[in-house]
C-alpha cells in the first residue's frame, strides 16, 4: 500500500532593531563588541506522517445485533472487538495469543489454572486482571439461559482468584478439552452487573466493549461497519489501522467492486465466482477445506407452527432419499466443497470424532417413495400430492435465507427432488435478521441453513443439538428444536470422557442417534473462497478452526497482515 508523507512549512521570522546614537559631548571611542551569534531555538525532527491503513472488506448480511446472547453475526465481528482466553493455530492447537499466557489443567480434569497477560484493559478504559475474568465466568455461570452454552460455565464449582493475573477454576465434572472457554469473550463488570437471566438476552450491548485489538467506531445499519485498531492492545497495536466492512445486496455487486479495487476482501463466496476472481489483476484467491455446510432443518420441536407430518420420521427419512447432493455438489457449489454423512461435522478437523460407520445417504427415488407408501400417505385426488390418513396434503413451507444466493439454488433443487416423491413445498425467502424469529417461535416447516462446523464434536453436539439448546431457541443453535434425553447423557460422557476409548464410545452412540433420526441432514458442505488483493494485503492461510463468516477476518490472521 502506497504511503504519503506530509512535510510541514516552518517558517522563521527574523527581527533586527536598528539603534540610533543622539547628538551631544563628544565621549571617547571605544571597540564595538565583537557581534554574537544567536542560535535559533532548538526544535524537535519533524517525521513524516503516514496515512492510516485501511482494510475494506464487502460481505453480504448486515449485523443483527451485538449481544454475544443472541446474535448470530456477534460471531461474526467479536474476534474483532473482543478477545476470548485463548487464540488457536491453523492445527488447532491452543495458542497463547489472546488473554491467556499459560494454563494448566489438573490429572483429575477437575481443575483449571489460568495465568492471564499483563496489562490487559477494555475498550472503555476498565481493567481485565484475573478477577474480572474469573468473575465473568462466574458471572455466565449464574444466568441459566446461557450457562449451557459452555460446559466450563454450565459445570463450574468454584472460582479462586489467586493473584492480579492468575485464577482457577474448579469444575463438578472433568473437562478435558480446553476450547471450550476459546470462543468465551469476557466482558466488563460494568456490563455484566446491569443483566439478569430476564435481559441478557434482549439488551443492545452497543457500541459493544471488549479487549480486543480494535473498537466499532461506527456502524450504519445496512450500510456499513467501521473498526479502528486500539493503540494500546496488549498484543501490539495491529498492522492495519482501519477495517471498513461494507454490506452488499447481492453477491455480484460485491465482487465487481473487488474487480474495480473499491474493496480489498470480499467475504466467504461460493465456488461460482472463482474464475472471474482468477482472471482479474492483483488478486489472490484463499480456498480453503469447507467449515461451513447447507443444512436441511426439520422443525422437531415440540411447540411451535409446523405442517405435522414433519414430526413423522418416515417422512424424514424419505425427503433424506429424494434429495440429489452430488447435483447439489455440482451445480450449486460448482463442485467447490464435499459430501457428508449426516453428523456433527462435514468435514472435521478431528476425524477420529467422527463415526466411521455412518455413510452419505444415496439419491434414491424409487426407495423414498416405498417408505412414504408403507407409513400410510396416499395420492387420493390424483394431483400428484400426498395426504396424510386425515386428508392433509404433504406440502411443506422451505425457509432459506435470502442473503445466501447458493441457498435459493438449493432450495429449487430440493423442490424438484421432493415433487417427484409426492411432496409439494412453499418457497420463503427469509432475511437473515428475521432468521432468529423463525426459531423464536419455531415456525418453518423447512429451513436450509449454512451452520457452522466446531473443532471438538462434545462442543458442536451441546451447542446445536441438545434439550438445553432447544429450550434456549435463539439463544441456542438447535435450530430444528431436536431434544432426546439419551442424546444428551451421551454428549455430557463424551465432554468428561478423560481418554480416547471413552470419548469415541460416548460420541459414536449420540452421533448414530442423530444420523437415524434426522433433526437435519447435511446437505453439502462449501469450500472456503475469498478473493483478496494482493497488490496490498498478503495474509497467512487462514486456520480451518476458525468459525467466523467473514473467512480472514480473525485476529490471528490481521495481526500477522503483511501491508504493502
Amino acid at each position: 500500500m502506497n504511503r504519503r508523507s506530509f512535510l510541514p512549512l516552518a517558517v522563521i521570522v527574523v527581527s533586527v532593531l536598528l539603534l540610533s546614537a543622539c547628538g551631544g559631548t563628544p565621549t571617547p571611542a571605544t571597540e564595538a563588541p565583537e557581534p554574537t551569534e544567536v542560535a535559533p531555538p532548538p526544535t524537535e525532527e519533524v517525521k513524516p506522517t503516514e496515512e492510516p491503513v485501511v482494510l475494506r472488506v464487502g460481505i453480504l448480511q448486515d449485523v443483527d445485533c451485538w449481544n454475544p446472547a443472541a446474535c448470530y453475526s456477534f460471531w461474526f465481528t467479536a474476534d474483532l472487538w473482543a478477545d476470548p482466553y485463548l487464540g488457536k493455530g491453523t492445527g488447532c492447537e491452543a495458542l497463547p495469543t489472546r488473554l491467556l499466557d499459560s494454563w494448566e489443567m489438573s490429572e483429575d480434569g477437575l481443575t483449571w489454572t489460568f495465568k492471564l497477560h499483563e496489562g490487559i484493559t477494555f475498550s472503555n478504559g476498565e481493567p481485565l486482571d484475573a478477577e474480572v475474568a474469573a468473575g465473568f465466568l462466574e458471572w455466565w455461570s449464574s444466568i441459566p439461559s446461557i450457562s449451557f452454552i459452555y460446559k466450563t460455565t454450565e459445570l463450574l464449582d468454584s472460582v479462586e482468584v489467586i493473584d492480579d493475573v492468575t485464577f482457577q477454576l474448579k469444575t463438578t465434572s472433568p473437562i478435558p478439552f480446553l476450547f471450550d472457554a476459546i470462543t468465551i469473550y469476557p466482558q466488563p463488570p460494568s456490563v455484566t452487573s446491569t443483566l439478569t437471566d430476564e435481559n441478557v438476552t434482549t439488551f443492545e450491548n452497543f457500541p459493544p466493549i471488549g479487549a480486543g485489538p480494535y473498537t466499532v467506531t461506527e456502524w450504519v445499519p445496512g450500510s456499513s461497519i467501521t473498526f479502528d485498531a486500539n493503540p494500546e492492545y496488549h498484543r501490539g497495536k495491529p498492522p492495519i489501522d482501519r477495517i471498513v466492512v461494507q454490506i452488499f445486496s447481492n453477491t455480484d455487486a460485491l465482487v465487481n467492486s473487488l474487480i474495480a479495487g473499491d474493496i480489498d476482501m470480499t467475504t466467504l463466496l461460493s465456488g461460482d465466482f472463482v474464475e472471474t476472481m482468477k482472471q482479474t489483476p492483483n488478486t489472490a484467491i484463499y480456498a480453503e477445506p469447507p467449515r461451513y455446510k447447507y443444512e436441511l432443518e426439520f422443525n422437531v420441536a415440540s411447540s411451535g407452527k409446523k405442517h405435522p407430518a414433519i414430526d413423522d420420521p418416515a417422512v424424514r427419512e424419505a425427503i433424506d432419499y429424494s434429495i440429489n447432493r452430488q447435483r447439489i455438489l455440482d451445480v450449486a457449489l460448482l463442485g467447490y466443497g464435499q459430501l457428508c454423512p449426516t453428523n456433527w461435522a462435514c468435514p472435521s478437523v478431528s476425524p477420529d470424532q467422527v463415526n466411521p460407520d455412518l455413510a452419505v445417504t444415496p439419491y434414491d427415488l424409487v426407495h423414498a417413495k416405498q417408505i412414504l407408501e408403507a407409513a400410510g400417505y396416499r395420492d387420493a385426488d390424483g394431483d400428484g400430492i400426498l395426504e396424510t390418513a386425515a386428508g392433509e396434503p404433504l406440502q411443506f413451507r422451505l425457509a432459506y435465507e435470502s442473503a445466501d444466493p447458493v441457498e435459493l439454488t438449493i432450495a429449487d433443487m430440493i423442490t424438484a427432488d421432493m415433487k417427484e416423491i409426492g411432496i409439494g413445498t412453499e418457497i420463503e425467502a427469509v432475511e437473515t435478521g428475521m432468521v432468529n424469529d423463525l426459531l423464536n417461535g419455531r415456525d418453518f416447516d423447512l429451513l436450509i441453513y449454512r451452520m457452522y462446523t466446531d473443532v471438538f464434536a462434545p462442543i458442536q453436539l451441546n451447542w446445536t443439538s441438545t434439550c438445553a439448546a432447544a429450550e434456549a431457541k435463539a439463544s441456542g443453535h438447535n435450530f430444528p428444536g431436536f431434544c432426546n434425553k439419551e442424546f444428551d447423557d451421551l454428549v455430557n460422557a463424551a465432554y468428561a470422557a478423560l481418554d480416547k476409548e471413552k470419548l469415541q464410545e460416548a460420541l459414536f452412540s449420540a452421533e448414530t442417534i442423530l444420523y437415524d433420526e434426522r433433526p437435519f441432514v447435511i446437505l453439502a458442505a462449501m469450500t472456503r473462497v475469498q478473493g483478496v488483493r494482493s497488490d496490498r494485503f498478503e495474509f497467512p492461510r487462514s486456520s480451518y478452526c476458525q468459525l467466523s463468516g467473514g473467512g480472514l477476518m480473525f485476529t490471528d490472521v490481521l495481526m500477522n497482515a503483511v501491508v504493502k
